[in-house]
């Protein structure tokens, strides 16, 4: 349990950094083109980006908007959607990290299906 928990929150961090970089590109690229700037997307480069989001205030609201959705995307997709072990039936230990349902159960909706000629 504790190595599922470690193993997300350093999920967590390392998609934290990545939408915090892409937040950056995508609300300075938006900014530029609702500013009807859209040939210096072509220039970007760090520094601009960076000056864009901590001079402007429009590009500093956009920025963190952004981030807000990817980041909770990322909680959605860690917390709940990767969320393997949720089985109806009994489940047993193949190995420390892997657990998987006992075969055939009418707990798990699992039938046999036998054909009649």
């Amino acid at each position: 349990m504790v190595k599922k928990l470690n193993k997300k929150i350093v999920t967590l961090l390392i998609a934290f950094l990545i939408s915090i970089v892409l937040s950056a590109v995508i609300s300075t690229c938006l900014h530029l083109i609702f500013t009807k700037r859209p040939e210096e997307i072509l220039g970007l480069n760090a520094s601009y980006i960076i000056n864009s989001i901590l001079t402007e205030s429009q590009n500093r609201q956009m920025f963190i908007i952004i981030i807000i959705a990817f980041m909770m995307l990322t909680f959605v997709s860690v917390f709940k959607v990767f969320k393997l072990n949720n089985y109806y039936a009994k489940t047993y230990k193949v190995t420390p990290d892997i657990e998987i349902p006992m075969p055939v159960g009418k707990s798990q909706t699992q039938h046999r299906f036998c054909l009649v000629a």
